[in-house]
């Protein structure tokens, strides 16, 4: 999930927005990932209960981590990184900024 979190998390004057990170985080992962509702809310609640697991270990030492938890994290990294990397849009952006504008695009279109 830190993974996660330094791929998808913008920046403004060198500052992290934090404020929803984990709703932030959910939002850009399932428009990269998801090409439809019923899949992007398939990844919303993914992602959320991994960054519950994520916030368990940060904050109240947990070591509880499953390998199927593992296996999900890892694999969401991957598909994120090849679709930034692959799709003929995505791959085009140059800045945070633009991903961020076509999140909301995507969003309101």
């Amino acid at each position: 999930m830190f993974a996660l979190e330094a791929l998808l998390t913008f920046r403004e004057q060198g500052f992290l927005i934090s404020p929803g990170i984990a709703h932030q985080l959910t939002e850009i992962a399932a428009f990269i990932l998801g090409k439809n509702h019923e899949t992007r809310s398939q990844i919303e609640k993914k992602i959320k209960k991994l960054y519950q697991t994520r916030s368990s270990i940060v904050h109240s030492g947990s070591s509880n981590v499953s390998k199927y938890e593992l296996i999900q994290a890892i694999s969401i990294i991957k598909g994120l990184i090849a679709h930034l990397k692959i799709d003929p849009h995505l791959s085009t952006f140059q800045s945070m900024k633009q991903l961020q504008e076509w999140i909301q695009f995507k969003k309101y279109s």
